[in-house]
């Protein structure tokens, strides 16, 4: 009886997980796709989100470097929430690749805020 519970919550895990990665990855594409001057619209799943990014967007403009755990703490998110959110930045060129505290290019986070109002 465990084992059963044990194996469907996993599984409903993994479908959770696979949901969140491809709502990251649909919102890096769009982004990608904006600056190279396509017309995109946002899904349900993004429209639904876009005050979690607007707070991301303007905490980006407070600070010159970012992490996974001052964004745990700033937005008060979990750690997954918040690396994938880091991922997502990185795919975006909204910080850039590193090890430690990834610096924040301003110009790209104005570009951001453009795009989350112009949708």
């Amino acid at each position: 009886f465990r084992k059963y519970w044990k194996t469907l919550w996993s599984r409903n895990k993994k479908q959770e997980n696979n949901e969140v990665k491809d709502y990251y990855s649909q919102l890096a594409k769009l982004y990608l796709d904006y600056k190279q001057g396509k017309k995109v619209t946002f899904t349900d799943e993004i429209n639904e989100n876009k005050d979690y990014f607007y707070r991301v967007a303007e905490f980006l403009k407070t600070v010159e470097a970012v992490s996974i755990a001052t964004l745990q703490i700033k937005l008060n998110i979990g750690y997954p929430r918040a690396a994938k959110t880091i991922d997502t930045l990185e795919q975006m060129c909204l910080v850039e690749k590193g090890k430690k505290g990834k610096k924040v290019l301003q110009p790209s986070v104005d570009d951001f805020i453009e795009f989350l109002n112009n949708n």
